[in-house]
């Protein structure tokens, strides 16, 4: 079998760095903080350029591992500030460095994959077949409890709203499936001028390599644009979102009952201002981020009191985010849910804790708890319940659930017609995470076509539209925003078949491989 690389001159390694170090800069700049989108429908050419020309399968494994750790590592450095404030220590640069070393493992096996299939049989299915092994890989990330799906590609787009409505078909999937498909070609299209001959038309040839995936995409736009145009009916309901601006902290020593008694009486008497200003719009419904309460809405009889009174005074329901203890060292996540009376009707308890957050997946490891203070790990809720509130059968995403397309187009299948996420990520401080999870949530909206009011403590709170159109209010400061929201039954073909789409890549990428592992395997002709 000969390999594309021997048809083509051998790249140096100052070549190759250059290389590898352009697409990391193209595809990083695609993500906030910068939020550059356009520049992914070049950015992976680079790199992919550097996988299928490699000599060995296992070189390509290390250019695209070494891609995953250089770009994936930066758009998610926010991660070292967030476990260095839960743990009072440096030890959050360590999380930072072990998770990029461990998860773009991830890039390397993709470079792997595409170094085979670039070379199977179906030659002329190379580019879609390396477009389909990036697209398996993302979807790859999102999975399992130590899954960290984040920078998913497809997401550099959100902003593009005629590009992202293919959503609700594919899921985000589809997205990064387009975006690598035209990555590729672009490199097909270099890789064969490079080997022109007397006869070589290049222009007919870019024309021939570029039809297919330029179709795709203008298909896609096309598809966007009539969606964009669509008349989103149903009942509607008013819905206010608070932002408090409530800065994370985490007491080293344990802190006295009374000066724990006196914080959340301050906070109680600026939450029930911030929910008079709410009410004066009248909403159905007011929203407080996670981790709101100040101690438990559910244990301590003044602060539940203090949240009835304020949901009657309102004479509107109101979902809280608050901890809800199991026992001494462990607690729920939760969403207390106080109906118009003022009665505390029902809970949700997050079910998808963060790793390294939530729950701490080394603690296993002898004297690592004690050297870095991990805090104990957080209890998952049980079942995946719709919570009714009032007109709205809603999911209720607590922040890190809403980044997994399974939870949201899961529970809109079963008759979720709104989507609530409610987030405390001052965490992250004034980092690019804000922006980065605030364009994960506008995917969830196009996938399942559902409205999602957003309440973060610090930012970004706002109102995402079933086109993943975002209204926001600005982050670090306490802010309101109130709307009236539809409430939406339809459901979307992602919500109904999944990630169909990622199978269908996989098995093209398996008829593909077939004839070439048969073909390997085939014994030598004797010589003569």
């Amino acid at each position: 079998m000969q390999s594309i690389s021997e048809t083509i001159p051998e790249m140096t390694l100052k070549r190759k760095v250059v290389l590898l170090l352009i697409s990391v800069l193209l595809m990083t700049a695609s993500f906030p903080p910068l939020d550059l989108g356009f520049l992914a429908w070049i950015g992976l050419a680079p790199v992919f350029y550097l996988v299928v020309t490699e000599t060995r399968p296992r070189k390509a494994f290390k250019w695209a591992y070494m891609f995953g750790i250089l770009h994936w590592g930066w758009t998610i450095i926010w991660i070292a500030a967030t476990v260095n404030a839960w743990t009072h220590s440096i030890a959050g640069w360590g999380a930072w460095i072990a998770l990029t070393l461990l998860k773009s493992l991830w890039f390397g096996l993709f470079g792997w994959m595409a170094w085979w299939l670039y070379r199977a049989r179906w030659k002329s299915l190379g580019p879609v077949c390396v477009g389909a092994a990036w697209t398996f890989m993302e979807w790859l990330r999102c999975q399992t409890g130590v899954a960290m799906p984040w920078s998913l590609s497809g997401y550099t787009q959100y902003r593009y709203l005629d590009v992202i409505q293919i959503a609700d078909i594919t899921g985000v999937f589809g997205i990064t499936f387009l975006l690598a498909f035209l990555n590729m070609a672009l490199v097909e299209i270099v890789l064969n001028c490079t080997q022109r001959k007397s006869t070589f038309k290049p222009i007919n040839h870019i024309i021939r390599q570029g039809i297919v995936p330029i179709s795709l995409v203008l298909a896609c736009v096309a598809y966007g644009e009539l969606r964009l145009h669509d008349i989103y009916t149903g009942s509607k309901t008013r819905i206010s979102i608070i932002q408090p601006n409530d800065r994370a902290i985490k007491d080293i020593a344990p802190v006295p009952v009374d000066i724990l008694m006196a914080r959340a009486t301050a906070a109680m008497e600026r939450y029930s201002r911030m929910s008079d200003d709410a009410a004066k719009e009248h909403p159905d419904l007011i929203v407080w981020p996670e981790s709101t309460s100040p101690l438990t809405a559910f244990g301590i009889p003044g602060i539940k009191k203090e949240w009835e009174r304020i949901a009657l005074a309102s004479h509107a329901w109101h979902l809280v985010g608050t901890d809800n203890p199991v026992d001494e060292h462990h607690s729920y996540n939760s969403a207390a849910i106080f109906n118009s009376t003022g009665q505390l009707s029902a809970r949700y308890d997050k079910t998808w804790l963060v790793p390294m957050g939530e729950w701490f997946p080394l603690r296993f490891i002898p004297g690592l708890q004690q050297a870095f203070d991990f805090p104990e790990d957080a209890a998952a809720g049980v079942g995946d319940q719709l919570m009714q509130i009032g007109p709205a059968k809603a999911s209720v995403l607590i922040c890190y659930e809403s980044v997994f397309p399974v939870i949201a187009r899961g529970r809109s299948a079963r008759g979720a017609n709104l989507l609530i996420n409610i987030t405390n990520d001052s965490w992250a401080g004034e980092s690019s995470e804000l922006q980065q999870h605030v364009a994960m949530s506008a995917m969830r909206c196009v996938e399942t076509r559902r409205w999602m009011a957003s309440s973060a403590t610090t930012g970004i709170t706002g109102f995402i539209s079933p086109t993943g159109a975002i209204r926001g209010l600005a982050p670090y400061r306490e802010g309101i925003l109130t709307q009236d929201v539809t409430l939406l039954d339809g459901v979307t073909v992602y919500s109904r078949v999944g990630d169909t789409f990622v199978g269908l890549l996989v098995i093209l990428m398996v008829a593909c491989v077939l004839p070439l592992r048969k073909r390997t395997q085939e014994p030598s002709p004797p010589e003569d």
